[in-house]
């Protein structure tokens, strides 16, 4: 939610912004996959992960896709973005990677002990990232 709109991921494979104000569709936008976890919108662009793990950029405006990335894994969930515009991101089995999400660029990426299938936190210049064998890493 961003005041004026909502960004829904739904099983048809589309990211839907619908206004806030009377849930109406102002637009929809066909992925190449499911939507996983919520969508993020910073600056006029959202950002959706799919489950086949291609990373979009749309403009909120009309869902043009700015970009896509495929980042070669499946994705659980959606991005955590800090503030220098790093997207964080587990890509299954067992990597964690840093997007630059302006352009799609990876930053990053560092291995992991099991499968990131919550999105990670992010809270006072720390990343917080739990795996599925039940481990839980921090990064400053």
């Amino acid at each position: 939610v961003d005041g004026a709109q909502i960004y829904v991921g739904a099983y048809d494979r589309r990211l839907y912004a619908l206004d806030a104000s009377n849930g109406n569709i102002v637009w929809s936008t066909q992925l190449n996959d499911w939507p996983q976890g919520g969508a993020v919108k910073i600056r006029g662009l959202v950002y959706a992960a799919c489950r086949s793990g291609t990373l979009y950029a749309l403009h909120a405006a009309d869902g043009l896709v700015a970009w896509s990335r495929d980042l070669g894994g499946e994705l659980r969930h959606g991005p955590a973005v800090g503030a220098n515009g790093v997207g964080v991101i587990g890509v299954h089995p067992t990597k964690l990677m840093g997007v630059e999400m302006a352009a799609g660029h990876i930053a990053w990426e560092v291995a992991v002990a099991g499968a990131v299938f919550g999105q990670p936190a992010l809270a006072d210049r720390m990343l917080f990232v739990a795996t599925r064998d039940g481990e839980v890493s921090a990064w400053r």
